[in-house]
């Protein structure tokens, strides 16, 4: 179980277009843990996954899971007729998966 003051450095955060800023912040380790969790496939392809930059400026809604500023878990989403999800990832750790 989680302590309290654990409980306070971890949390859910969901960046859309307008949270640019944000999103730089965490761009490098979301980046690392898709390419991690797509390594086996090949690696990821598509629009908005040929770098970072095209990532932060294609893929419309991030969903992040962190433990303080390390990220763990990403889900993300394109808006195409609603929302869905285009690829997810997690670093292997527990807190993560």
């Amino acid at each position: 179980m989680l302590s309290f003051n654990e409980y306070l450095t971890e949390g859910y955060d969901n960046f859309f277009m307008e949270d640019k800023q944000k999103r730089e912040k965490y761009a490098q380790q979301v980046w690392d843990v898709i390419q991690r969790s797509y390594e086996d496939k090949g690696g990821i392809h598509g629009n908005g996954f040929k770098s970072i930059q095209d990532m932060i400026a294609n893929i419309p809604f991030w969903k992040i899971y962190r433990q303080d500023d390390v990220v763990r878990a990403v889900l993300l989403y394109k808006d195409s007729n609603g929302r869905k999800s285009v690829a997810s990832g997690t670093d292997g750790s527990r807190a993560g998966i």
